[in-house]
């Protein structure tokens, strides 16, 4: 019999493999570099577990190959080869385990993947995600801590996402967001459902719980940590803050959804034993199961000989000179903005003449692996001395750019203006961008990218904006295709 199984399921899942390895690679570095996603390493071992808890059910269950789901992974591998092409690493994750869940499903067809849908479906765990909630969620726990103050008379005054109390100001900064641990409660929280729950208004009801059940959570623990630094003493909270935030209040969180769930369970239901499969008979089908196999490598390597050749992106035939100065700026060195876009193939940095601005440009047209205008090492200010109190869309010039008001602990402002380009196309929205990009990579055209930025201590975002429409900048690669 194993040796049937491994007919079955080798060759697919080698290609799955070997398509897919630095993908892979990729998502598990994230798993390590990041405390939000350790908890992707439990979810092989708990899809493992289910399926042992209903082991008698899996051996008397038929399989066979079904041919939709080998046809569908077109769409998986299509956004693998975008994910490859634009550098967008989410949307290889995505690609990766969706593909594999879809190949789990032709490889033991339609019947036994339903009776095994909640363990397939819940390798979606294993992507990690939810970073991007990080600013929504600063701002939920800011707002949810301001009014809990306001309702127990203490003064406190708000600045951005920093709250001052009479004994001490704090900052909800990323580490207080919640983020680590609301990603892990709606995954074991979406586990205790499927233990638990039979009826399936009570499943979804009890996943948006263990969704919304950890933000308030979170935002009362600040809230607390507050409290014992204005009434107490600030090293007090400190420390708790430490303490609290990190596997004593998640295991309190964990512990408490599984205790409610528990006492809202349903009675399990009863299962009919289905007959045993003709294993000998069902397991290999030439015909239908060399076809399966058949689509699912072929679709990997046309997905592999895709993404081969718009990867590699076409080489501009550029003239590169020197990089010009806007009006009245003079180029330095170092300054506290603190920009940092280290990949460039050239960069900028100038102050003007006058002291009142600074601005950053940098550029990208040769094509150098992890060399992306718009990626996640690229930061547009300090995180450890700025925080965003405010953002916006403005006008320069007719084209759409960015606003950030920025704050520290010192009371001091920053505001930054940004914008990017591609070719001729200007924006300020990333995903705009990356589009763009992705037309050009899939086209075989060249790319030339560019973000242009003007930062200020002294002038506020009206102000900054009337001094960037007086200087003029241009380009300092020509391309030609």
């Amino acid at each position: 019999m194993g040796t049937k199984w491994a007919l079955r399921l080798g060759l697919p899942l080698l290609a799955w493999v070997a398509l897919f390895y630095s993908s892979l690679e990729n998502m598990v570095s994230v798993w390590g570099q990041s405390k939000t996603y350790e908890h992707c390493y439990l979810i092989i071992p708990i899809c493992l577990w289910l399926l042992w808890q209903k082991k008698e059910q899996l051996l008397s269950t038929q399989v066979a190959f079904a041919r939709l789901p080998a046809l569908l992974l077109v769409f998986p591998l299509t956004l693998w080869v975008i994910g490859r092409t634009a550098n967008i690493a989410f949307f290889e994750h995505v690609a990766a385990i969706t593909s594999l869940q879809l190949i789990i499903w032709s490889l033991i067809g339609t019947k036994a993947a339903k009776q095994n849908l909640f363990v397939i479906g819940y390798l979606w765990f294993l992507i990690p995600f939810g970073e991007e909630l990080v600013p929504f969620l600063q701002q939920v726990t800011t707002d949810m801590a301001l009014v809990l103050l306001r309702l127990f008379d203490v003064p406190v005054f708000r600045e951005g996402l920093y709250l001052t109390v009479p004994n001490g100001q704090f900052e909800i900064a990323e580490a207080c967001s919640g983020i680590r641990f609301l990603i892990a409660s709606l995954a074991l929280g979406t586990l205790f459902s499927h233990v638990f729950f039979q009826k399936q208004w009570k499943f979804w009801s009890f996943v948006i719980f263990s969704f919304i059940f950890p933000i308030i959570a979170n935002g009362l623990r600040v809230f607390g940590i507050i409290m014992i630094g204005n009434f107490i003493d600030m090293k007090y909270a400190s420390g708790v803050d430490h303490l609290v935030y990190g596997w004593l209040f998640f295991s309190l969180v964990t512990l408490c959804t599984f205790f409610i769930a528990y006492w809202l369970r349903d009675e399990p239901a009863t299962e009919d034993s289905l007959p045993v499969a003709d294993t000998d008979s069902t397991m290999i089908k030439t015909t239908s199961g060399v076809q399966t196999q058949a689509i699912i490598i072929v679709l990997a390597l046309a997905a592999y000989g895709w993404a081969s050749i718009s990867a590699k992106p076409v080489a501009p035939s550029a003239k590169v000179i020197p990089m010009l100065l806007p009006n009245d700026y003079h180029p330095i060195n170092t300054s506290g903005w603190e920009i940092q876009f280290p990949k460039a193939d050239q960069s900028l940095l100038a102050v003007a003449n006058n002291g009142s601005s600074e601005y950053f440009t940098a550029q990208y047209f040769s094509g150098k692996e992890e060399a992306e205008v718009i990626s996640s090492r690229n930061k547009f200010y300090s995180e450890d001395n700025w925080t965003l109190s405010q953002k916006r869309t403005v006008s320069i010039n007719q084209h759409e750019a960015q606003e950030l008001s920025l704050v520290n602990t010192r009371g001091q402002y920053r505001t930054v203006i940004f914008w990017y380009r591609i070719n001729q196309h200007y924006s300020a929205n990333p995903l705009k961008i990356k589009l763009y990009e992705l037309y050009y990579r899939l086209s075989r055209r060249p790319v030339m990218a560019e973000l242009v930025a003007f930062s200020s201590t002294r002038l506020n975002g009206e102000g900054l904006n009337q001094a960037i429409t007086t200087v003029s900048t241009l380009p300092s690669v020509e391309l030609h295709p």
